[in-house]
């Protein structure tokens, strides 16, 4: 602990005005407690690194898929980016989509066998770029 307030010190000129990272897991490096106040404190939380770990435990790597193991004890490959895009559109609008809701699109992806974190905000959004739901719109039940 004591090194790093000693470089803070010592290239104070050089990180005035920049970002820098440090990780410590030491409680007692508190904002107001180095002697500059010129930097930007970013605080490690204990608890978001426990919360970290334990997140991590339910995610495995197999070449050159990542694959993590839902609360409903089943597997699914993690799917990013271009792909994860094409996936909810082949749910939503392929022969088997059905132009359904973001919430049944987003349930189609998952018994499919694939996750993504933001796979219902994903849904909801192409749901309200689709021009044929939008010209269905929402049928009323009463």
């Amino acid at each position: 602990m004591l090194a790093v307030v000693y470089a803070f010190e010592k290239f104070r000129s050089y990180l005035i005005m920049n970002k820098s990272i440090v990780y410590t897991d030491h409680s007692t490096l508190k904002p107001g407690k180095l002697p500059c106040g010129e930097f930007h404190h970013k605080g490690y939380d204990i608890a978001a690194k426990k919360k970290f770990f334990k997140d991590a435990r339910h995610y495995f790597w197999d070449d050159p898929y990542l694959f993590r193991t839902c609360a409903d004890q089943i597997i699914r490959r993690c799917v990013a980016g271009q792909e994860a895009i094409d996936i909810l559109k082949a749910c939503h609008s392929g022969p088997t989509g059905g132009h359904y809701g973001a919430s049944y699109t987003a349930k189609k992806v998952f018994d499919s066998g694939f996750y993504r974190p933001s796979i219902y905000k994903d849904a909801f959004e192409l749901v309200k770029q689709c021009d044929s739901c939008q010209r269905q719109g929402k049928v009323s039940q009463r």
